[in-house]
């Protein structure tokens, strides 16, 4: 599996073979992931080993493709196209959402680590952090409804695309916020509900 005319298989998926053009679009998409040459080329080298049997067994490569892709499960999803079954990376944490991306559900850990993202960046408008914990605080007695929490939400952290996304990964299926770029550079966000 990789470019420029050599190999594409990394062992064969179970049921149907890849194509060499699956093979050319994953490596594609890789690359794209990564926007780092020198990271897609330490990919290409891993396969290119495991091709060629040089230190390394199934175990040991997948387990280097798993730590190689940590943060990005939607490449882990399709690298385990080109792998037989009993070499499949588990997907157990991750689902897919609307979209059809693979993500892994947050964790406790991850609501938390949010939060403090966002009260650093407004360290110098605290009210804005603590209103937004008021939205929570409201959705979660029940005071307020999602599309609520979604409007007020693109209000207090309108201007701050990471967080935007960062909390679009809480919502629950079929609510999503898409924040588009507009002319003057300002950010804006629609809402939209996914059936």
């Amino acid at each position: 599996m990789s470019g420029g005319g050599r190999g594409c298989s990394a062992g064969g998926a179970e049921s149907s073979t890849p194509t060499q053009t699956d093979c050319l679009t994953y490596l594609n998409e890789v690359k794209a992931a990564f926007q780092d040459q020198d990271k897609y080329d330490m990919f290409v080298q891993v396969l290119e080993d495991f091709k060629a049997q040089r230190h390394t067994n199934p175990t040991g490569f997948i387990s280097r493709v798993k730590e190689f892709f940590e943060g990005h499960e939607h490449l882990i999803y399709g690298f385990n196209t080109f792998l037989p079954k009993e070499y499949q990376i588990p997907l157990d944490e991750l689902f897919k959402d609307d979209r059809g991306s693979m993500r892994r559900k947050p964790t406790k850990d991850d609501a938390e680590a949010y939060l403090k993202q966002v009260e650093e960046t407004f360290l110098d408008e605290k009210d804005k952090y603590i209103m937004l914990l008021q939205v929570l605080n409201n959705f979660m007695d029940k005071r307020i409804s999602m599309v609520d929490v979604i409007a007020q939400v693109k209000g207090l952290l309108r201007g701050h695309t990471n967080l935007i996304n960062g909390f679009s990964t809480f919502l629950p299926k079929g609510y999503e916020i898409i924040v588009d770029e507009i002319m003057d550079e300002t950010r804006a966000t629609k809402i939209s509900r996914v059936n």
